[in-house]
């Protein structure tokens, strides 16, 4: 199986490592480009989330004359207002062609939602990011700031949870020094200009290892954002709202927050024993290194493969 990614699109200004050369490292596949894919030596492909306008004509030639060949397109964004995407477009377009199917770093809401009612359910799989290991020597927890680290994007359309937490913190002298925010660096691959702060990637992960708390909410999409994983590798007590596709037992180990009660919250955060709150961080490691496993991921993925070939 390999993974292709554009010719063109420069994914070095794209942050995070959900499409492009990072992803396919992370998953352990190999990587080709458009202009060099060899549909004589390999049967399956899994096209990338994000390829220039001007591809897609290429991609969807390609598809087309070569039933043989399995094209397995993925998507990362679900949003409705990302409906006139051209990546979007083109996946609508392609839909009655069988050897054309999904995979989505989502379960399926709003504009994925739709897509999988389209293609239907043997043609769409739900593949989450895999967990990446960035070899960083963790603090002991007992060392780690005692704070909340709030990190991202504050857009209460596509965050509200975090959204509403900000607001609430930034009206309370008390709650202010509990918790510690970073902002989102930017979009430089849609908004071109200057990262607002180097905070990012390995450098990120290690920022929020700092920290014995980290707070973490699905988009309004119930995504399982990179946070997710994030939190596990920086070794902090995640604290906030679990999406629905975290697996059961990492779940158990997320601390809920009751965001109309968010001061009251907050308190019983910081007053879990230490040994606890150190213990369900570690719980909720193991668990996430185990499930969201490269290997367990490309098992899933090559079942769901097969079985669509039988």
């Amino acid at each position: 199986m390999k993974y292709i990614i554009s010719d063109v699109f420069d994914y070095e200004k794209h942050i995070a490592p959900d499409i492009g050369n990072k992803y396919a490292k992370n998953m352990g596949w190999e990587i080709g480009t458009l202009s060099t894919i060899d549909l004589k030596n390999e049967n399956t492909f899994v096209l990338d989330a994000l390829f220039v306008e001007n591809e897609y004509p290429q991609i969807k030639k390609i598809i087309t004359h070569h039933p043989e060949n399995l094209f397995i397109v993925s998507v990362i964004d679900p949003c409705f207002h990302h409906r006139e995407n051209s990546h979007y477009k083109f996946i609508n377009e392609m839909h009655r062609y069988d050897n054309v199917c999904i995979v989505s770093r989502y379960k399926p809401s709003e504009l994925i939602k739709e897509i999988m009612y389209t293609y239907g359910n043997n043609r769409f799989f739900f593949l989450p990011n895999a967990f990446v290991d960035y070899n960083i020597e963790l603090e002991d927890f007992n060392k780690k700031r005692n704070k909340i680290i709030v990190s991202g994007a504050y857009d209460k359309n596509v965050y509200p949870l975090r959204a509403i937490f900000i607001n609430r913190i930034k009206r309370s002298f008390f709650l202010k020094h509990k918790v510690s925010t970073l902002r989102h660096p930017g979009y430089i691959d849609i908004i071109p200009g200057e990262y607002l702060h180097d905070i990012i990637g390995e450098k990120y992960v290690r920022y929020l290892s700092g920290f014995k708390y980290m707070f973490i909410t699905p988009s309004r999409c119930d995504c399982e954002l990179l946070k997710y994983s994030e939190c596990a590798a920086a070794g902090c007590l995640p604290v906030g709202k679990a999406c629905s596709s975290l697996p059961e037992q990492a779940k158990e180990n997320v601390v809920e927050i009751d965001f109309d009660s968010i001061g009251k919250s907050i308190k019983r955060i910081f007053s879990i024993p230490v040994d606890e709150a150190k213990e369900m961080a570690q719980n909720y490691r193991n668990i996430i290194i185990k499930e969201r496993s490269k290997d367990i991921l490309n098992h899933m993925l090559n079942e769901f493969v097969k079985n669509y070939k039988k």
